[in-house]
């Protein structure tokens, strides 16, 4: 008579092992203390001073800290340190996160939205007296897309959504008078413009959806036309923008 006799799989012999192993590591934890868990405060609260940026001039810098409050604001300093830093902005409701020195070196400009909304407007802020305008003040129109050029330091070029709520067409806006004119009109398929030196829109880079492909529009002379793929207004008047882009323009153009 034969005994047959079954030897354990070795799969199943690991999984023992590895039970038994963290059982022990599982004891022994217990036995030390679980660690401290990390203060919700160090993970999420507001940092003590953020994204400092230069003014154009050189003279001042700006940060974003929080107020009395504990909301992020935007803080203005002499880079010689002969004043003390002033709180330039006072949102109470909502931290600011954009902010950026216009061009001028005297004003500053930041995106806010109200009510957690998500629909930013550009604010420009006045170093002299601290006055703040909202630079696009229509309802459920969005900002974005700030841009400014140094040599063109009283207007500001922003995208919005005034035309229609699916495509951001360009605008620019005067700092002083707060006029708004229609820059370049958006087919629907811009992600992002191009100027000259003489802040004149004059190309974009479109993203075809059919084929998932990108490609750059260029205009003529006299500016964007319709058939290149982009319609243009106002792109002859004679107030000045501004911009910085991610694509240079040659002064030849």
């Amino acid at each position: 008579m034969f005994t047959c006799r079954t030897s354990t799989p070795p799969y199943t012999f690991f999984m023992r092992r590895l039970a038994l192993l963290l059982s022990l590591l599982y004891a022994t934890t217990l036995a030390a203390g679980l660690p401290p868990l990390i203060p919700r405060e160090l993970l999420f609260g507001n940092p003590e001073r953020a994204v400092p940026q230069l003014s154009p001039d050189g003279k001042r810098i700006a940060w974003l800290a929080p107020d009395d409050h504990g909301v992020l604001n935007v803080w203005v300093q002499p880079v010689s340190g002969a004043e003390t830093p002033r709180l330039l902005t006072t949102e109470r409701e909502r931290p600011l996160y954009f902010y950026r020195w216009a061009a001028d070196g005297q004003h500053l400009l930041y995106l806010q939205n109200r009510g957690g909304d998500e629909v930013n407007h550009l604010y420009s802020a006045d170093l002299a007296d601290g006055n703040v305008r909202d630079l696009t003040p229509f309802r459920g129109v969005k900002a974005q897309n700030v841009e400014t050029d140094l040599a063109h330091p009283h207007t500001v070029l922003v995208a919005l959504n005034l035309r229609e709520r699916q495509r951001f067409d360009m605008y620019r806006v005067d700092l002083d008078s707060g006029a708004l004119t229609l820059a370049a009109k958006n087919p629907g398929d811009v992600l992002n413009w191009t100027t000259d030196e003489n802040f004149v829109i004059r190309a974009a880079t479109a993203f075809a959806f059919s084929s998932h492909a990108t490609s750059s529009k260029v205009s003529g002379s006299t500016g964007i036309t319709a058939h290149r793929g982009l319609s243009s207004s106002g792109l002859n008047i004679s107030t000045p923008c501004i911009a910085s882009h991610p694509g240079a323009w040659a002064s030849s153009g």
